[in-house]
């Protein structure tokens, strides 16, 4: 596992405090995006080898799962994003008072 649940509560909030209606593949590809940064999946290449595909960890992609699921509980999320999108894998922001309490508690 390459990630922690604190440090995916933290930028996962730091994105939607931006981006206020998003969905979970949105903030899974961000977050496969950061480890892909870190040359830790993608394309990744260790000295002279070279991993091409390299899969985000289940356990990364489920901690993902659990940090939005903890926002919904929290009633900092609410499921869809519009008329069109009722429910999940799309939320949206509906309490930006608890979101940036929360961010102030990990600072």
């Amino acid at each position: 596992m390459h990630l922690k649940k604190e440090d995916v509560l933290k930028e996962t909030l730091e994105y939607l405090k931006v981006n206020s209606t998003c969905s979970l593949d949105i903030i899974q590809r961000y977050f496969f995006n950061l480890l892909q940064e870190r040359n830790l999946v993608g394309t990744v290449v260790n000295g002279s080898t070279t991993h091409h595909g390299v899969a985000m960890p289940q356990d990364d992609v489920m901690l993902i799962n659990e940090v939005i699921f903890d926002l919904i509980v929290d009633r900092v999320l609410t499921p869809g994003a519009n008329q069109h999108q009722l429910g999940l894998p799309h939320f949206t922001v509906t309490n930006k008072e608890k979101l940036n309490l929360k961010l102030e508690e990990l600072s």
